[in-house]
């Protein structure tokens, strides 16, 4: 049985909030993955791009990742030049190329495609966006130019320990958009039974972390059927569910000692006004029983100003946000370092 402490590090925007999740050993064989939520560089991002350069929107933020061996985000858009928008779809995006130098530059290496708008501009779009993070050297799960490779996990090793990504979809415009045995595109979960059974073929002494988009958007309290879908998932092999999509923190629940973090909010996103996360998450490799095992996980505020994101510095606003994370939250307390810690009886959060 793979044993589970978990100690969450979350980053909080006021302005806008960023979101990331980072798994860390303590040791020299130290292992620290970073999740952060919604990235959105289309228009009117685009402009600021265009006046400010690609670095401009991260730099604020780029030393948060430094430490971090991994840093995963959801990619919200098509990153190609070909295409045109759906039909009928109110909302479509297309990132330019370049925006990929600046998930490089933040060291974000790993995004999730299963989500409502990478397919916005159509297939060929879609296409293109995997060639051009290919050729960045930027991986992706959760979709694929067919059903294998839409479900296919990201596998990161490093001193011997194992950590197997998955991504998929509940939030589709269209069935079409979902992956075919000989058809591009992404993974969804609304029968995730191929996803569970995907799972269940990694390594069992391996670190599951499932990235899902799904939830309801401006609703800050995960529905019914967010909370079973992780649970069964969690019943089934994974060890971390991480959220995204709702565009808004929702709160944080432990289900037989592992984390689900319902949404992460957006990161970098078109609005100006919104709360984020980032989600530190430590871990290590137990040398006797040659299993992973997760450490710990804390939360790190952040406000983003003028469509960038920053660290927040005054530990006022830090404890309010906090406290707004633990109302949020299932049974769970988070201290004033921004520890999430476990709750057993009732007297902290809502719920």
């Amino acid at each position: 049985m793979k044993l589970r402490i978990i100690k969450l590090l979350i980053l909080i925007s006021f302005v806008q909030i960023p979101a990331l999740l980072c798994i860390k050993e303590a040791s020299a064989k130290e292992l620290q993955i970073s999740f952060v939520g919604d990235i959105l560089l289309a228009q009117p991002l685009q402009s600021k791009i265009d006046s400010f350069g690609i670095k401009y929107i991260f730099d604020k933020v780029k030393n948060i990742f430094k430490t971090s061996d991994l840093v995963m985000a959801n990619l919200e858009s098509a990153v190609a030049d070909s295409g045109s928008p759906v039909n009928g779809k109110q909302y479509t995006f297309r990132a330019k190329k370049e925006i990929l130098k600046g998930l490089n530059f933040a060291g974000i290496k790993l995004v999730n495609l299963a989500n409502n708008h990478v397919l916005d501009f159509g297939r060929e779009a879609f296409e293109e966006t995997l060639d051009n993070l290919s050729e960045e050297k930027i991986n992706y799960v959760g979709g694929g130019l067919n059903l294998q490779q839409a479900f296919s996990p990201f596998v990161f090793k490093k001193n011997k320990s194992k950590i197997f990504f998955f991504g998929a979809n509940k939030i589709i415009p269209d069935e079409s958009w979902y992956a075919k045995k000989n058809k591009s595109g992404i993974a969804g979960v609304d029968n995730p039974d191929f996803l569970i059974n995907q799972i269940q073929k990694v390594d069992k002494k391996a670190l599951v972390v499932v990235y899902l988009h799904w939830g309801e958007e401006g609703k800050i309290t995960p529905n019914i059927n967010q909370r079973n879908l992780a649970k069964r998932l969690i019943d089934n092999g994974a060890d971390i569910i991480i959220g995204s999509h709702p565009h808004v923190l929702q709160g944080l629940e432990f289900y037989k000692d592992k984390l689900i973090a319902y949404s992460l909010g957006n990161f970098i996103f078109n609005d100006t006004k919104n709360e984020t996360i980032t989600v530190e998450n430590k871990s290590k490799k137990k040398i006797k029983t040659d299993q992973n095992q997760v450490l710990s996980a804390n939360i790190v505020p952040c406000m983003i100003i003028n469509f960038r994101p920053e660290p927040i510095k005054d530990s006022k606003l830090k404890n309010k946000f906090y406290k707004m994370m633990q109302n949020r939250s299932f049974k769970v307390k988070i201290d004033q370092s921004g520890k999430i810690i476990k709750d057993k009886g009732d007297s902290y959060g809502k719920h």
